[in-house]
């Protein structure tokens, strides 16, 4: 009779006898690779709780490549299956609010049939990529057909005790299957992001080149990859995709307006001022917020600072005086917590440096800076603390305010109670 320990072991062989292990090409694991550098990411705040579905999606896919490679095929099939499943879940509660906040108390439910219908029903956008991209989803709904097969089992080479025997599954078959298994992944990789940007088309709209040089704002939102879009949903269906509704909006949203260089996008999108191009940044100045607005000035003037702080917002901008390795360094309010107590505004003692509060817009500032300020580079700092909100604006955009927007600034400033 067999002891306890020993029966573990067999227990334990059991678990792993049949399985026929592999590796996936390279091709394959560059692709996923480039998945997981990718930063999807919805930044609407409105739909911002379905990045928990992106994040699944990703997690699915990665692990259905684990699974089959380590011999577990059919579940490798079945979790790829689940990807057209929650993606289309994902669209469907970026209409239906109800349909999210039952998801979120753990009542959502599957089913496949009635998703597509309502998606048909509610979404123009799911109407032209099915319209649009038929060639597409024709070829995923026919691997799926085939890949159900394998997950119930119809057929005796889809037994891992069939398998396990070479007369019965030889080379030739495995890698056949191998190379099914990672074109239907493939296929899921495309679908995943063809969604991702029928949620998001911002997503889209930042990874085109020469577009995003006209988007400033600095979104939360992550880009696609185009090359990985391309090699999964083809050249032909990718350039489709910038044609439809759900696209074309944004695209003209922004096409519309002038580009800035990529040195303004440093500020913009990074808070980093590269030193030697504030003149080109300069030429961009009207699409700065106002508080870069005034560090662009303040740098422009020759005050040569590593850093700006704003205290109460724990915000801050660099410049490219910090090696890249210490661009960190004291970026939290905590840090400069010292010297907001100190009476002096200027020159304060800061190890090998020094600290100086300016205000902007009516918040402390600090500026980390390298070398003593003299008398003029402060009295230029004070100056810019007391200035009007008005005199800023037209300095900025180089006229005066109209008087809509005089009324305009008016109440905002009565909302956040600034100066006038």
């Amino acid at each position: 009779m067999l002891d306890m320990e020993e029966e573990k072991m067999l227990v334990y062989g059991r678990k792993k006898e049949d399985l026929l292990t592999c590796t996936l090409s390279d091709e394959t694991n560059e692709l996923l690779s480039a998945l997981d550098m990718m930063p999807s990411f919805i930044g609407n705040i409105v739909d911002f709780e379905l990045n928990k579905i992106l994040r699944e999606c990703e997690a699915i896919i990665f692990k259905s490549a684990g699974l089959y490679e380590e011999g577990y095929f059919d579940c490798a099939f079945y979790l790829l299956r689940q990807v057209w499943e929650l993606i289309e879940n994902m669209l469907l509660m970026s209409y239906d609010r109800k349909k999210l906040a039952d998801w979120n108390k753990g009542t959502g439910k599957f089913d496949l049939l009635a998703t597509k219908k309502e998606l048909t029903r509610v979404s123009t956008a799911y109407q032209q990529m099915k319209e649009k991209l038929g060639g597409f989803f024709g070829q995923l709904k026919s691997d799926r057909d085939r890949a159900q097969k394998i997950v119930h089992k119809q057929g005796f080479n889809t037994f891992y005790t069939f398998r396990r025997y070479p007369a019965n599954f030889p080379s030739d078959k495995q890698k056949e299957e191998r190379e099914f298994f990672e074109s239907f992944l493939k296929k899921n990789v495309g679908l995943f992001i063809l969604f991702y940007i029928a949620v998001e088309p911002l997503s889209l709209a930042t990874a085109d080149k020469k577009l995003s040089l006209k988007i400033h704002e600095n979104f939360a939102t992550g880009s696609i990859d185009v090359d990985l879009a391309k090699k999964c949903l083809g050249d032909k269906e990718f350039n489709t995709i910038k044609k439809l509704d759900i696209y074309k909006d944004t695209f003209e949203t922004f096409n519309a307006r002038a580009p800035v260089n990529s040195y303004t996008l440093c500020v913009t999108q990074e808070n980093f001022f590269p030193m030697e191009q504030l003149d080109s940044i300069w030429k961009d100045k009207v699409v700065l917020c106002g508080c870069a607005f005034q560090i662009l000035r303040i740098l422009k003037s020759g005050i040569v600072a590593r850093k700006f702080m704003s205290y109460s917002f724990d915000s801050f901008y660099y410049t490219s005086i910090i090696p890249e390795n210490k661009r960190f360094d004291l970026c939290v309010s905590s840090d400069f917590e010292p010297y907001i107590s100190i009476v002096d505004n200027y020159n304060i003692s800061h190890g090998k440096r020094y600290v100086s509060k300016v205000i902007l817009y009516n918040e402390v500032w600090l500026i980390e800076h390298d070398n003593i300020l003299h008398k003029e580079q402060i009295e230029f700092l004070n100056s810019i603390g007391t200035e009007s909100q008005e005199n800023i604006f037209e300095k900025q955009h180089d006229r005066a305010l109209t008087k809509e927007e005089k009324d305009y600034m008016k109440t905002i400033l009565e909302m956040i109670e600034l100066p006038n």
